[in-house]
């Protein structure tokens, strides 16, 4: 994920934040997800991915 930069809501700042050291995962129902850490506070945050058009 080098370009890529996501932000995501954190519940600790109240803010919106970049997310630091995100990698994607799949959730168990099989959504796309991008997991890593408050660029802030560190605190772990999540923002799930809109689906993939086939």
């Amino acid at each position: 994920m080098a370009d890529e930069k996501y932000e995501s809501y954190c519940l600790k700042c109240k803010s919106k934040q970049l997310i630091k050291d995100a990698e994607k995962t799949v959730l168990k129902n099989g959504a796309n997800a991008v997991k890593g850490k408050c660029s802030v506070c560190g605190t772990t945050v999540m923002k799930i991915l809109p689906k993939e058009k086939k």
